[in-house]
């Protein structure tokens, strides 16, 4: 049996079910602590997250009816969706592996445990978020994308992503006086999201919404990607580094307008195929995110948005 096979066996045992609990159940003593800090970023994780976990006591997989989502919360437990989980899970030790046979792994293999657990805590703050953004509930979804297209849920997923990177960066470093951790944490955060999120869920062309979210991550991931920290760290007022960000794109899917999401909806840039959106999203939907991340940077840059 491979190790990618062994995580989804282990995924339904009680010692991988109790670490993964005592993980999340860490986290959100985490967000607690920091929600009563004297602090202005306390009330965005008050705002963000604190009633999305005031009720959870302890954390189970299970399988779900596709009419209950990703996740539901019954009676102080909150019940991830197992399949997902156990999809990613695996998607993260396969490319382990992949990369350990290739001898281009950046992973140790006593670190993976703690890759894997990481990559948990993403996901988990991700669906939690979903709670306080009114999505919460699959039919409420459906809903939502019946009246104001698949589009509107794309741009709280991509929120969703940021937000839930941004309490990851939080909660692993704090906030301190040092920017530069917490920064680098942000961003290994949205990495992960085009590192193994969206394989496990791809990116097809079918699906504009996808598409969209996918960039929206890239963007915000491009602003950090090639940042080395070792200077002073400057950053515009307007738009911090770790600024929540969304796409919409066109139509076509020849042009797309970046928006800042907060404090309140601001439009920053607009692109068309001359700034290489078509590449872009050619590369989004055959799966090249490397390739895709360079060119979120390049077309970033070119709209003097990376600063």
């Amino acid at each position: 049996m491979t190790t990618a096979e062994t995580t989804v066996a282990d995924l339904a045992s009680l010692s991988l079910e109790r670490r993964l609990n005592q993980r999340a159940l860490e986290t959100f003593s985490r967000l607690r602590d920091l929600s009563q800090l004297a602090d202005d970023r306390a009330a965005e994780i008050q705002d963000k997250f604190a009633s999305a976990i005031v009720d959870i006591s302890e954390v189970r997989f299970a399988q779900l009816a596709e009419y209950e989502g990703s996740f539901v919360v019954r009676g102080g437990i909150l019940y991830l969706n197992e399949d997902p989980l156990s999809r990613l899970l695996n998607t993260v030790t396969a490319e382990y592996e992949r990369r350990a046979a290739a001898n281009d792994s950046v992973v140790g293999g006593s670190e993976l445990p703690e890759l894997l657990m990481r990559v948990f805590t993403d996901f988990l703050l991700h669906e939690l978020r979903h709670r306080t953004q009114g999505v919460e509930n699959y039919g409420t979804v459906q809903r939502l994308k019946d009246i104001a297209g698949r589009s509107a849920m794309a741009e709280l997923d991509v929120l969703a992503d940021r937000d839930a990177a941004w309490a990851y960066a939080s909660v692993r470093v704090g906030w301190g006086n040092n920017r530069v951790e917490f920064l680098e944490s942000f961003r290994e955060a949205l990495f992960l999201s085009s590192a193994y999120f969206f394989r496990v869920f791809p990116v097809t062309p079918t699906r504009h919404d996808k598409i969209e979210r996918a960039i929206g991550v890239l963007l915000m991931a491009a602003r950090l990607a090639n940042r080395q920290f070792n200077s002073a760290l400057a950053e515009r007022p307007d738009l911090p580094l770790d600024a929540p960000l969304s796409a919409v794109l066109s139509s076509k899917r020849n042009s797309l307008a970046i928006y800042k999401g907060e404090p309140s909806k601001r439009l920053l840039g607009v692109a068309n195929d001359a700034d290489g959106v078509v590449e872009l999203v050619a590369d989004v939907t055959n799966g090249q995110f490397d390739s895709a991340l360079r060119r979120s940077v390049d077309l970033m840059d070119r709209l003097n948005l990376l600063g």
